[in-house]
This record gives C-alpha cells, sequence and structure tokens, in this order.
C-alpha cells in the first residue's frame, strides 16, 4: 500500500468512527486528528475540520487548547502570524 492509500485508509477510518463517536469531545478529537492528516495536502479541508471541531467542544478550554494547537500546526505550513495566533 503506497502512502497516499495509507493516508487515505486512515482517514476513512477516523470518518466511520466520525459517525459513531458517543461524545462531543471524541467527535472533536476524531475531526482534529483528520485535519491534521490532511494539512500536507489539502489545507483548507484541514482547516474545516478542526474549525468544526472546535464547534463540538465551545467552553471546555481543556479541547479548545487541543483544537487550536492542531490548527496552529496547520497554519505553520504557510502562515507563521497565524499560526502563532491559534
Amino acid at each position: 500500500m503506497t502512502v497516499y492509500g495509507q493516508e487515505h485508509a486512515f482517514l476513512d477510518s477516523l470518518a466511520r468512527k466520525l459517525k459513531t463517536a458517543g461524545s462531543v469531545a471524541e467527535k472533536a478529537e476524531l475531526l482534529f486528528q483528520m485535519g491534521d492528516a490532511l494539512s500536507v495536502d489539502d489545507t483548507l479541508k484541514a482547516v474545516e475540520h478542526i474549525q468544526e471541531g472546535l464547534t463540538y467542544i465551545k467552553g471546555n478550554t481543556f479541547y479548545e487548547g487541543m483544537g487550536y494547537f492542531y490548527l496552529g500546526r496547520v497554519y505553520m505550513e504557510f502562515s507563521r502570524e497565524k499560526a502563532d495566533t491559534a
């Protein structure tokens, strides 16, 4: 299996888990992981997934911090300023 094939299989696995996730925290974590996995190939989709995850856990400072960490990792690829802000 190629690296792309492995990444695609990983994203499919996360998407299946997202459909059956029981808690909002679990959904947020899965979306953060999906965004992280997409960050090199599709930064727009990566940011969308992470921002969606952030909507699930608004007000939970631990998970918000986690989300902004992942968001900063995506932004590091193209904008140091946005990465610092996140």
